[in-house]
């Protein structure tokens, strides 16, 4: 049937295998580079150059549901908090927070990781929880799609580096991270100090704009 249609011409017998062989016509060829264009090409098409990511709550699942508070969302802080004992000194930096006791964010959050630091984590402790975060479903698909189409991607996040580094060790994948705190541990493994990026609430969107000098922001997507 192949030869029939013109894709195939029989080839020189070849006495010594016994055999008959077979190959492409012209046609044949241009039609095998055809298909082979259009099936390395992704499945999906995405419509922007860069793409930036949350994290609690959108990469990984909400710890608990946060429905109750509309300013400060559950995350990651809260989990190490309540691995500590100390959740009520976490809701207390937080009312605090809300209630404009810290110059920003920036600040709530340094005082956090004194406390942290205070109640004694370590890095065991924190590991254990940065490990335990479950991914919500369709973030693999998700970002192999967006590499498949040579999209910039980023994790913006007011969360840990250290859980941003997860995604991009687990995956594989070149992302670029954006994290608001990072952590260091001394050679006993006790939290010693920590670096802290303004990336989150309004800094998010001085981030954006920054981006915008390289990108116009309409080829760009953030999902939070």
């Amino acid at each position: 049937m192949l030869t029939e249609s013109g894709l195939l011409r029989e080839a020189e017998y070849d006495a010594a295998q016994g055999r008959r062989y077979f190959t492409l016509t012209k046609t044949g060829k241009l039609l095998v580079e055809m298909y082979s264009s259009i099936y390395s090409k992704p499945f999906y098409y995405v419509p922007y150059q860069a793409v930036l990511f949350d994290l609690d709550g959108v990469i990984f699942e909400r710890p608990w549901d946060d429905s109750s508070d509309d300013v400060v969302a559950i995350s990651t802080w809260d989990l190490l908090f309540k691995r500590l004992n100390a959740y009520d000194e976490h809701e207390r930096l937080k009312n605090d927070f809300k209630n404009g006791r810290f110059a920003s964010y920036n600040d709530w959050t340094a005082e956090a990781c004194r406390v942290l630091q205070s109640k004694g984590l370590t890095r065991q402790i924190f590991y254990e929880v940065i490990n335990s975060r479950e991914y919500n479903p369709g973030v693999k698909e998700t970002l192999k799609t967006l590499l498949d189409n040579d999209t910039n991607v980023s994790v913006v996040t007011g969360s840990f580096y250290e859980l941003a580094e997860r995604v991009r060790e687990d995956f594989g994948v070149n992302i670029d991270i954006q994290a608001h705190c990072r952590l260091e541990f001394d050679e006993e493994g006790l939290l010693k100090g920590w670096s802290i990026l303004a990336t989150d609430y309004e800094d998010k969107a001085t981030l954006l704009k920054t981006i915008e000098k390289a990108i116009s922001l309409k080829n760009v997507a953030y999902i939070g």
